[in-house]
């Protein structure tokens, strides 16, 4: 799962270009940086904190034959992200031994139970989907397809991001 910013400025300012450049990228790094934590905190807690714990920066970086074009991600590396963020559709279930562990830590059973309880859930999971798939609605503005709501948080930092560019000053 990524979420990514791409900044293209025209490149007709090529005086002023690699100034901008330069100070874009500095902006546009303290800010992905600061995206990643505002995701790490607002991340779901799961048994394992997997989906919180997943979350890296790809910075951008400065290329002085193309100054004004660079882009910047957020990726979660965990594979299961996007089922945990926006929810599982009904159909097939789930693997058992990661609700196994969150039954336990959870206290919702003790370890002799865990594993029965953990398939009936996915059987449940399997037939109806999970609550969060269910009402559509998460921390991440994540659609089950995988792409963003035109409200997610991503693109309100992006445009928070391009207000925050176009007010730095040169000098």
């Amino acid at each position: 799962m990524v979420a990514e910013i791409q900044i293209i400025i025209d490149p007709s300012l090529n005086q002023i270009a690699s100034i901008i450049g330069q100070k874009s990228i500095e902006v546009v790094n303290d800010f992905i940086i600061d995206l990643a934590d505002e995701l790490q905190q607002e991340s779901y807690r799961g048994a394992t904190l997997d989906l919180a714990g997943s979350w890296d920066v790809i910075p951008a970086s400065f290329n002085p034959s193309a100054p004004l074009s660079f882009k910047a991600s957020v990726v979660n590396t965990e594979p299961t992200a996007r089922f945990r963020v926006a929810g599982r559709r009904p159909g097939r279930q789930p693997p058992i031994n990661p609700l196994t562990d969150w039954v336990v830590v959870k206290g919702i059973a003790g370890a002799s139970n865990a594993r029965s309880l953990a398939f009936a859930i996915a059987r449940k999971i399997a037939a109806v989907g999970t609550d969060r798939f269910i009402s559509g609605e998460n921390f991440l503005g994540l659609n089950q397809d995988g792409s963003l709501q035109p409200d997610s948080i991503v693109f309100q930092r992006s445009e928070e991001l391009a207000n925050t560019l176009s007010q730095i000053n040169i000098d």
